[in-house]
């Protein structure tokens, strides 16, 4: 007789247990060269890069900060870098689950600048060695990889220069500019 309420109780934990929620966040998998270079061929279509300029074939790195203050003042993040919460922003999160998703994805994604490569399709169209440069940072994945940040560098010769930052969202089949900014001037 006692056999039975036990066996209840188990039964009751066990069904409790499978219909649990899985709380875990999985990782998502750092974007793939492919995927990179379909972003930079997106902006330099896009922004109508000019050809007659020379494209440096190596991405420059972007580091991330916690947001720094001095008696209740934004410092600005050092040079090539950003504070996390300007990039989430910018990846308007629906909810705290994919904003801590998000936040984890931008960790592992900082210093990966050495493991992609521009592709020769991409590089080829360009001039080579032009008085005016562009170089592309390494470009910034949402977890869900629908929404990338990316910024980069037009070096049209000495003291002259500008950095544009880039957000792009992948819609319908293609990456769409959802906004840009001039973020330096030389």
């Amino acid at each position: 007789m006692k056999v039975k309420p036990l066996l209840l109780i188990a039964l009751f934990i066990l069904f409790a247990c499978s219909n649990l929620k899985n709380t875990t966040i999985s990782e998502p998998h750092l974007p793939s060269n492919h995927i990179v270079n379909q972003v930079i061929a997106a902006i330099i279509e896009l922004d109508s890069l000019s050809y007659d300029n020379e494209l440096l074939n190596e991405f420059k790195n972007i580091k991330f900060y916690n947001p720094h203050f001095v008696d209740s003042l934004w410092i600005p993040p050092p040079p090539d870098g950003f504070y996390y919460d300007e990039v989430l922003l910018k990846f308007d999160p629906q909810n705290k689950e994919i904003r801590q998703s998000d936040s984890i994805f931008l960790s592992k994604q900082s210093n990966t600048f050495n493991r992609y490569t521009l592709a020769d399709s991409i590089c080829n169209k360009f001039l080579p060695e032009s008085s005016h440069v562009y170089q592309f940072h390494v470009p910034i994945f949402s977890s869900d990889m629908k929404t990338v940040f990316i910024q980069y560098w037009e070096d049209c010769g000495a003291g002259c220069g500008r950095q544009y930052t880039c957000v792009l969202r992948w819609k319908e089949a293609k990456w769409v500019l959802t906004d840009k900014w001039l973020s330096i001037i030389e």
